[in-house]
């Protein structure tokens, strides 16, 4: 969805282009008085110029006076979807002005993004006569939004007739009983693409590992770990030796090693290299260097994290260029991963050596294609986050935007459509054939660690055949010491980790999974040699922004029964289930939401198999709610199945956990008595 930063009035935006412009080095009258003396040789002919120049001044002031900000009465149809799409007619006056004196740097807006400081702007429109534009909605959270058209002569205020209510999705299931049908039919292989970490541990700032913390991290069996913050030589490697100690695949990011470098060293390009590729070849040149000399090298190296608009695509793109040959130049055998931009942009159009637009997966890949060069995995973000693709001029302290831009409406459904619509993108680029598709940060800060929406990521990831996905971290400490908020302060686990801890210990082949709301999200897997059936199923009501997610607010819906319908595709005439709830249950992001030991599982023996299908309902799921829910042959000779060897494993881990934690208690026991003694 277009997104443009939100404005002053316009006459403090003229008076900003003015002084970008130069225009008020010499003030308008002392202008015409110059251009007066310049143009009267004689007394007539200056008498002649004079009575020009009051009738042009004239002229203009009646062509100012008719030129007024445009207006916006009614928009219709006046409600529409969140997704956007619809086609509206927008009623006014002032959209052209006489003489065309207002046509120009059109925009129509629908509201605003105000978690990012954007407008968001129409994705398409016309303008009809100086009464009508006929415009195409952009995606948008729910609730009433202002339309406002901005032209050459100004920008509409407010009025109740431009009111647009955008409108979720009506196939939620928000009251009664949910349903959830498991196909049998298997949809591929279960990747744990999802099972991946960004940071968790700055063990650069001095944060220390702690045996709990390696045994927690163990359990997860993570598949891909994203580092920003890794030393050389620390102890036990840091935490570049636990993600290698958990069997985690190391991807690299090289942005702060040259930031924290450059900060002193060439402070005027620490964030800009593109204005400096001698020295910034030299220190990638060097950093992966020594890097190979330690034994650290890491399984991908990310060139830049989320490139800023202040710089063209070509000046980003040169960056990519110069860190490419200087990797490779010092491992010839090195992977490399770009551009990980900040939110899908498949393409954008403009000026590529023009400041302010955003790089787009579509610049990158021709790019590629004209340089030869050939990374091993295009990245990109899903943090809901605001693109524009347009340049902004900024001029004082005040941002002033072109026309153009692109925001998405945000859910999990849309990360398996932008991975879709990536894969096919590449598919264009059959030289190209073979990259990987990463989006190495996912989850908004509003729902990152909410267990029913990480089932929704879950899934999406898996279903749309995403390489590699990295959760985020939406806090500083969940960054530096809180493995993405899995764990609490104290490191011990909280909600979070045990949805994660679930999904890392599924396995089996992908099964269909259809719901009877769109709200509702699952996992669902099959194993043959064990003849077991698993399901991570989630609810995620669609929300407005940071504002109404579930995340520490009242959901604005009640729980509601689900209803789960296994397909059996064995011969079985009862299974036995157990289900483990996992609510959403958190009082604020980093707070007292510890959940030390795993969540309770309740065991339901000898469910009939009737006409090959079994049935469990799950009362009172609230949003943000997930349960795990396993179906395995009922009694006696199947009791050493996977499933049950696996909640022996929850058990020993737990049984293990809890004894370091009194052993803890015991020290801070004895270290008071000895300072009282004392």
């Amino acid at each position: 969805m277009p997104g443009r930063p939100l404005e002053p009035d316009a006459l403090e935006i003229k008076r900003h282009r003015h002084e970008a412009d130069g225009d008020t080095a010499v003030p308008p009258r002392r202008r015409h008085s110059r251009c007066l003396q310049s143009h009267c040789p004689d007394a007539l002919s200056c008498l002649l110029t004079l009575l020009a120049l009051v009738a042009w001044q004239a002229l203009s002031a009646t062509v100012a006076q008719a030129a007024t900000a445009p207006a916006v009465t009614s928009v219709s149809p006046a409600e529409g979807s969140v997704l956007g799409g619809e086609t509206v007619t927008i009623d006014g006056s002032g959209f052209v002005g006489a003489g065309d004196a207002c046509a120009g740097s059109y925009e129509v807006w629908f509201g605003d993004d105000l978690q990012h400081g954007y407008v968001i702007t129409a994705s398409s429109f016309e303008v009809l006569s100086d009464s009508q534009i006929r415009a195409v909605v952009p995606a948008n959270f729910g609730g009433i939004v202002d339309v406002q058209v901005h032209d050459a002569c100004g920008t509409s205020p407010l009025s109740v007739g431009g009111e647009f209510t955008y409108d979720y999705p009506s196939n939620q299931c928000l009251t009664g009983t949910c349903t959830l049908h498991i196909g049998a039919t298997p949809s591929g292989e279960l990747t744990h693409a999802a099972l991946g970490f960004l940071d968790g541990f700055n063990t650069d700032a001095g944060v220390t590992i702690t045996p709990h913390d390696e045994q927690l991290v163990d359990a997860l069996h993570p598949r891909q770990w994203r580092l920003g913050q890794v030393g050389l030589n620390e102890p036990s490697g840091g935490v570049f030796g636990l993600a290698r100690s958990a069997g985690a695949k190391v991807s690299l990011d090289l942005t702060s090693d040259w930031e924290d470098w450059a900060w002193n060293a060439d402070h005027a390009y620490y964030d800009a290299p593109y204005g400096d590729l001698s020295t910034y070849y030299s220190f990638i040149y060097n950093d992966v260097r020594q890097r190979a000399q330690a034994g650290e090298l890491p399984d991908y190296f990310d060139v830049w994290n989320e490139p800023a608009s202040t710089g063209s695509v070509d000046q980003w793109l040169s960056v990519y260029g110069t860190a490419y040959e200087a990797i490779k130049a010092a491992d010839p055998g090195a992977q490399v991963v770009g551009p990980s931009i900040s939110a899908f942009l498949l393409s954008s159009a403009g000026d590529l050596s023009q400041p302010g637009y955003d790089l787009s997966l579509t610049d990158f890949l021709n790019w590629e294609m004209a340089t030869g060069y050939r990374f091993a995995a295009i990245s990109w973000h899903e943090d809901g986050t605001t693109v524009g693709t347009s340049p902004t001029l900024v001029a004082g302290s005040v941002p002033v935007a072109l026309p153009g831009g692109y925001r998405d409406y945000w859910s999990p459904d849309a990360i398996a459509d932008h991975v879709l619509a990536a894969r096919a993108l590449l598919a264009q680029y059959p030289a190209l054939s073979g990259t990987q598709i990463f989006v190495n940060e996912y989850g908004p800060t509003y729902a990152v660690n909410i267990p029913g929406w990480m089932v929704g990521d879950f899934s999406a990831l898996e279903g749309a055949g995403a390489n590699e996905a990295m959760i985020t971290c939406a806090a500083a400490a969940a960054c530096s010491s809180e493995l993405d908020g899995l764990l609490g302060a104290d490191g011990e686990p909280q909600m979070p980790y045990w949805v994660m801890l679930d999904y890392s210990q599924m396995s089996g082949q992908r099964l269909p999974a259809v719901a009877s709301g769109a709200n509702i999200y699952a996992l669902a897997t099959r194993s043959d040699a064990t003849k077991t059936l698993e399901v991570l199923v989630g609810r995620a009501d669609d929300c407005w922004g940071g504002q109404q997610c579930p995340q520490f607010h009242a959901a604005a819906a009640g729980p509601v029964k689900l209803s789960l319908s296994f397909a059996v595709p064995w011969s079985l005439g009862a299974v036995d289930v157990t289900v483990q709830r996992l609510p959403n249950d958190a009082v604020d992001q980093l707070g007292d939401n510890d959940v030390p030991d795993a969540p309770p599982t309740t065991h339901i023996a000898d469910v009939p198999v009737k006409d090959g299908t079994a049935q469990v309902t799950i009362p009172a799921v609230g949003d943000g709610d997930a349960a795990y829910v396993t179906l395995s042959p009922a009694a006696g000779a199947h009791t050493s199945s996977t499933t049950h060897k696996r909640h022996k494993r929850h058990k020993r881990h737990h049984h293990e956990a809890r004894r370091h934690r009194r052993g803890k208690a015991r020290r801070r026991e004895r270290r008071r008595h000895r300072r009282s003694r004392k």
